[in-house]
């Protein structure tokens, strides 16, 4: 049992490995990378902020399978850092806060509704 179990797993994997199986997705639409900066001041509670961003990701679009080119699903992964300081405080205190964030934005699916509307 243990060897037939071993085998099914062995050629299920190299079948995997050598492209055979599941259709891979369609070839992207679109696929691009990212980036940018900003530097701002708000006023929070009577308090100025100075706020510097970077942030840049990587998109990439792909077509939805059987929507003629109608419907698109988005994959988007992206970072971003911001430090904000206090912009009316003494500048020779260099009191600063850094916030560091990733994230994964994946559509996974479409649903045709009537029509053009998916």
């Amino acid at each position: 049992m243990f060897r037939r179990a071993l085998v099914l797993a062995t050629g299920t994997a190299l079948s995997l490995v050598m492209g055979v199986g599941p259709a891979q997705a369609a070839k992207p639409l679109d696929h691009g990378h990212w980036e940018g900066t900003d530097s701002f001041d708000v006023e929070d509670c009577g308090v100025v902020l100075h706020i510097d961003a970077a942030f840049d990701g990587v998109t990439t679009i792909r077509v939805v399978r059987g929507s003629d080119g109608q419907a698109f699903l988005a994959h988007d992964n992206y970072e971003f850092s911001e430090t904000i300081t206090l912009a009316d405080d003494d500048p020779t205190t260099n009191e600063y806060v850094t916030t560091h964030g990733k994230g994964n934005f994946v559509e996974q699916h479409a649903t045709h509704l009537y029509g053009d509307v998916w």
